[in-house]
This record gives structure tokens, sequence and C-alpha cells, in this order.
């Protein structure tokens, strides 16, 4: 059984993430109006359904937000996913069938990173190919292991053609000389354009070879992750749900 309310909080949210990842693929930004409309109407469906057991999940669905606050603020993410998540546990404040009880925000957050995942795997066995080469930069195993895993390798001319890549392991320039930076992880606020530029400046000096290789990680537009997710969620919710009952019941 599906509440009407439900059922258009759900489309509703569809319809607004398909806008916001329309927007995160072209520019990685998204209008802030949409996450203002968005709340209002979330807000109005919340007051025609209100009851007691609606706050209670809608509490746990803003902590859960607020984990994605935190990773924003410390820029492992981008802070359109943060509203879109906000908004999310606003408009789903509970499961779109009755008889379910997880949290909407809950299944949705698990399988946008799962799906992401899925995506970058291809990513991740290149990198693992190279790490070799981002050992011998990096002198460290544990910061080596973590780029293998968020990193793809790629010539520096693939990287200058990228969109949204941004570099771990790269050249600088020191002194007439090459050296090699390597970092763990990159800000999201970061603009690749500035790395894009030094390269091609070092490359005009002939430090660097168009074909000397790089490691880069990709900045993913979440929200297209957290839209299939979401899409996907009469489905996902009731298999999770299922899964966890014979592992927990039987």
């Amino acid at each position: 059984m599906i509440n009407t309310y439900d059922l258009l909080s759900y489309i509703f949210s569809l319809i607004i993430f398909s806008i916001a990842s329309a927007q995160d693929l072209r520019s990685r930004e998204v209008n802030p109006i949409l996450w203002l409309v968005s709340g209002f109407v979330g807000i109005m469906l919340l007051i025609l359904r209100f009851d007691h057991i609606i706050i209670e999940i809608l509490i746990l669905n803003i902590i859960f937000s607020m984990i994605i606050l935190i990773l924003s603020l410390t820029g492992f993410m981008g802070f359109a996913d943060f509203f879109g998540y906000l908004i999310l546990s606003i408009l789903m404040p509970r499961p779109l069938f009755e008889d379910l009880i997880l949290p909407p925000i809950l299944i949705i957050m698990l399988f946008s990173n799962i799906f992401l995942a899925l995506y970058v795997a291809p990513s991740i066995f290149k990198s693992f190919k190279k790490i070799f080469f981002i050992r011998s930069v990096c002198n460290s195993r544990l910061r080596s292991f973590m780029i293998a895993l968020t990193g793809s390798p790629m010539t520096i001319d693939n990287f200058l053609r990228s969109r949204f890549m941004y570099p771990l392991i790269y050249p600088q320039e020191n002194n007439e000389k090459i050296i090699w930076t390597c970092r763990s992880s990159y800000d999201i606020n970061e603009d690749p354009e500035k790395f894009k530029e030094d390269l091609r400046r070092l490359l005009n000096k002939n430090l660097v070879s168009k074909d000397d290789l790089v490691i880069a990680s990709w900045g993913a537009p979440y929200l297209v992750f957290v839209l299939i997710a979401l899409a996907t969620y009469p489905i996902t919710s009731v298999l999770t749900e299922h899964v966890l009952y014979i592992i927990l019941f039987r």
C-alpha cells in the first residue's frame, strides 16, 4: 500500500533530481533556487501528512544528511550533494511502501555509493596495474593504496582533454627541474583548469612529455548516482529489507 502524499513526494523527487543531475553533469553546479523550491514543496507535503512517526523518522534522516555535510566541509563532497540529501530527507521522510521500515535516505545513500563503486571499478583495476609507479612516487604503502582506489592512470595529453579530473600524482617545476607530487585526496572546490595550465606550461618548456603518466581522480557528478539510486528505490528498498529479514530472523 502506498500513501498518496508519499507517491507524490517520490515523483516530485525524481523530477527535482533529474534536473539537478543534468546541471551537475553540465557545470558541476546546481542552481540554489531548485533546492529552495523543492524544500518549500517538501515542507508543504510534510504539513499535509503530519504525524509523530514522520517527525521521528525526519530527525533520523537529517542526522544522515549531517554526515554528508561533514564530508562537504572537509572537501570530500560538494555542497550540492549535502543539499540534495537534505531535500530528499524532507521530501521522503518515510518508506514508499507502508510495510517497510528503513528510512529511504539510508537505502538511497547505500545504493548511490554502490552504483558509483561499480562505475569506477574499471579505473581501480587500471590503477592497481600501475601500483609500482605509484609506490615509486609516493613512498608510502597506505597512500599508494588510497590513490590506487580513487585514481585513474592517464597520459598528460588525456588529462588535458578530460573534464572534472583532479590530479593526485603529477609533475611540478622546481628550479627548472621536475618533481613529482603525490597526494591521496583532493579538494572538490579546486579548479582542475589551474593544473592543466601548469602542465601546458611544462609541455611548452619541454620539461615533460604529453605521453608522461599522471594519476587523476574523477570528481564524480554524485547527484547522477543519487538519481539512479532514487529511480531504483522501489526495488532496492524491498530487496534490502527482505535480505535483512533473512539474515536476522532465519
